[in-house]
């Protein structure tokens, strides 16, 4: 009985022991994937972040191309409105030549 008892507990140390090295095997597995995962997420950040800052400066160049063009059309504005105001203007001096000369 004694022999069979002492069988036991070896048995069950042993089973234990198998167990704990199983656990740690398992508990190294999991952080080896938890490393693994975390880098393909900074990864994933990083690349990320690049991608959202081109896009960025893609859109700043666009809207600083636009607000260019707008000025453009707003200076060819003002020079075809001071176009007309001088030809206006000399239009009316005309007519007043004419006035004159005709009086």
């Amino acid at each position: 009985v004694a022999q069979r008892e002492a069988h036991q507990a070896r048995s069950a140390r042993e089973n234990d022991k198998k167990r704990m090295q199983q656990q740690e095997h398992d508990t190294s597995a999991l952080h080896a994937d938890v490393a693994r995962l975390q880098k393909q997420l900074d990864e994933l950040r990083t690349k990320f972040d690049a991608e959202r800052a081109q896009m960025r400066d893609k859109a700043n160049s666009m809207i600083k191309d636009k607000h260019t063009e707008l000025s453009i059309t707003k200076k060819e504005a003002q020079d075809r409105r001071h176009e007309s105001d001088n030809m206006r203007n000399a239009l009316s001096a005309r007519e007043a030549e004419a006035r004159d000369l005709a009086a």
